[in-house]
């Protein structure tokens, strides 16, 4: 996640069963079900990882407004 803007960002997954492989940097919170990488001002965060479970999965941005304000998405597990 390369992150071209002056304040943070994040992406967050609930309801999935992920497995990280690897990660250049922290993932806040470790809780079961829950994906989340973090990527300070002017940073790239990496991470690689596998979905166990075939489905459609919302992302988005955890800092306060950026969900609200549209930063969300979608990937699909085929």
């Amino acid at each position: 996640m390369k992150n071209s803007d002056q304040i943070e960002h994040d992406i967050e997954i609930k309801e999935t069963s992920i497995n990280i492989v690897s990660e250049s940097t922290h993932q806040h919170e470790v809780k079961e079900n829950v994906f989340h990488l973090h990527a300070k001002p002017q940073s790239t965060s990496k991470i690689t990882f596998s979905v166990n479970e075939v489905g459609t999965y919302e992302f988005y941005c955890t800092i306060p407004g950026h969900k609200e304000n549209g930063m969300v998405g979608k990937f699909v597990v085929k």
